[in-house]
């Protein structure tokens, strides 16, 4: 694995490999879904999928409608780390409805839309306290 990574890294330009690095540190993979989630998993929405990635790379917060099992909620949150438990990905955030980071699945945002507030990266250890259990390690 770190062979494949090295290779990656080292298909973009010098100036480029810090940025890439520091995204890769940003998408974290655990173990696969528990059954329930994948029986539970529905794909993502397009229109959300693209304010969450623009967002994610230019650490800009977004306010999202999101759906738990018990309520929907409208939210601000900073997109700090993508995590894949295959084959669900999820968004860890710091939440400042709840004032703390969570773990959002993203198949159930709704919607999101960009604002103009950017954040500084929290270290992922902080935001793995608040979030569901997940054994994560970095790509």
């Amino acid at each position: 694995m770190k062979g494949l990574r090295q290779k990656i890294g080292l298909a973009f330009p010098p100036e480029e490999r810090a940025k890439v690095g520091g995204l890769r540190a940003r998408i974290l993979v655990g173990l696969p879904a528990t059954r329930r989630v994948e029986e539970s998993l529905n794909r993502p929405r397009a229109a959300v999928l693209g304010v969450v990635q623009d967002c994610f790379f230019e650490q800009r917060a977004m306010e999202i409608e999101y759906r738990s099992l018990r309520e929907r909620t409208t939210r601000l949150v900073e997109p700090h780390y993508f995590a894949l438990a295959w084959p669900a990905w999820y968004l860890l955030v710091w939440d400042h409805l709840r004032g703390a980071p969570r773990t959002l699945r993203l198949d159930r945002i709704d919607s999101a839309h960009a604002t103009d507030k950017t954040f500084r990266l929290r270290a992922v250890e902080s935001m793995l306290s608040g979030g569901k259990e997940l054994e994560l390690s970095s790509v």
